[in-house]
């Protein structure tokens, strides 16, 4: 029983911790409310998880509060069911609590340490360990935090990626195989965390107008995603390189319809074949993307990964029909 109370002691600030950060995220990604209270703000990302931290460290009892490990390891916990409950509640895809999680970790701890010291100052003084005014202040931070980040606009970043891989086929064989992808069939894919575990939309052909310069291409994905990708270089058997834009974003179901949004987008992408030998290439496939946040040197990190981990799958489709076919 002594433990029992332990624990539930240990946990006191979590429930409060956890219906503020479930209000914030309703809030901040509601339809009604403003643009500027978006999930992809730092007043959401960054302050809402030190807030969660915070209220974590603040209302557990007061031989806690000045506990430098437990402010450290308790909004961890906070944090970690805040995102679980989130998920749950299908507020988020995986993909976007994994990418958010580092940042929710480590915001959620510093709000506890901040709680943590301010406890510990006020006990010095002889002062309750919590006051309602900084509290208070605490609470509208996220808030007041994303007034003042409407009024600085959001840098864009160009962000490139670059894969390549070794193919046993002449540059004409593989070119057969790049200027169009016929429908790639489930036998044909591999395992990959980005589509199989984050559920990202896999690739799923690629068709041509009209061979040449201003020709278009359709790149087809799942979920109803549709490149129009318009071609601006053509050199038969070696280079390939087209613009890019998103047909009827509308269509595409969230949060998959961000791709060529605000936030982030992919604005060209080509081919390069690379003679090394006879009957032997190697196949780089270039990409070009945009990110617009005011965090965009994390957001870069993750753009990066998933434009690999893309390109991968397409360059492992088109190496074995390419080397299936020159053994043919």
């Amino acid at each position: 029983m002594q433990r029992i109370r332990t624990i539930a002691a240990a946990l006191a600030g979590v429930p409060f911790a956890l219906v503020y950060g479930i209000t914030a995220r309703v809030v901040f990604g509601g339809d009604q409310t403003p643009d500027y209270f978006s999930t992809m703000s730092i007043a959401f990302l960054f302050l809402v998880p030190a807030v969660i931290g915070a209220i974590t460290v603040a209302l557990a009892p007061a031989r806690l509060r000045g506990s430098w490990g437990y402010a450290i390891g308790m909004p961890l916990v906070s944090c970690a069911i805040a995102l679980a409950v989130i998920g749950a509640l299908a507020l988020e895809v995986l993909i976007c609590l994994v990418m958010a999680a580092p940042i929710v970790g480590v915001m959620g701890v510093l709000g506890g340490v901040l709680a943590c010291a301010v406890a510990r100052a006020r006990a010095r003084r002889g002062l309750a360990t919590t006051n309602a005014t900084i509290l208070g202040v605490l609470l509208l931070s996220p808030y007041l935090g994303a007034l003042v980040e409407r009024g600085v606009p959001a840098a864009d970043r160009a962000v490139g990626a670059e894969t390549a891989i070794a193919i046993h086929a002449s540059p004409a064989v593989v070119w057969r195989n790049i200027v169009r992808v016929p429908r790639i069939g489930p036998a044909e894919r591999s395992y990959s965390l980005l589509f199989d575990l984050f559920g990202a939309p896999r690739p799923v052909e690629a068709m041509l107008d009209q061979a040449g310069p201003g020709g278009v291409r359709r790149g087809m994905f799942e979920r109803n995603i549709v490149f129009v990708e318009r071609i601006v270089d053509w050199q038969p058997e070696r280079r390939i390189v087209w613009d890019i834009a998103v047909a009827d974003r509308a269509a595409v179901p969230a949060p998959w319809s961000e791709i060529g949004g605000r936030y982030f987008a992919v604005t060209g992408a080509g081919y390069w074949i690379e003679p090394t030998g006879a009957d032997t290439v190697v196949l780089h496939l270039d990409s070009a993307a945009r990110v617009t946040t005011h965090f965009n040197g994390y957001a870069e990190l993750w753009a990066r990964w998933g434009l690999g981990a893309f390109q991968g799958e397409v360059l492992r489709v088109i190496k074995a029909r390419a080397e299936a076919q020159a053994a043919r």
